[in-house]
């Protein structure tokens, strides 16, 4: 049995996260004329209060659904490795 620990998995990711989404949120504001995307801190990756990662949420339920989804070609593939790390590190502490 593991020694697993979620909480070490949530600092871990967001920790990462910092890295990079708030450039994403820049950009994103910069295209956008009326909305203004937010860029805040998490508890839990399925507890999204972040525009720009619930966005990057939103891209594999409209592949599934649909078989395609213009929210993938928002970020970059540097992006979506960022995005996947992200998660890999909080499902690493959570569930081993």
């Amino acid at each position: 049995m593991g020694n697993y620990n979620a909480s070490l998995g949530y600092k871990a990711a967001n920790t990462y996260l910092k890295t990079f989404v708030p450039r994403v949120a820049e950009q994103l504001n910069k295209m956008s004329k009326s909305y203004r995307f937010s860029c805040r801190p998490f508890r839990l990756l399925a507890d999204i209060d972040d525009d720009v990662l619930a966005m990057s949420s939103i891209c594999p339920f409209q592949i599934n659904a649909l078989g395609y989804s213009p929210f993938c070609d928002i970020f970059t593939k540097k992006e979506w490795r960022d995005f996947n790390y992200a998660r890999d590190l909080s499902t690493y502490y959570e569930s081993g």
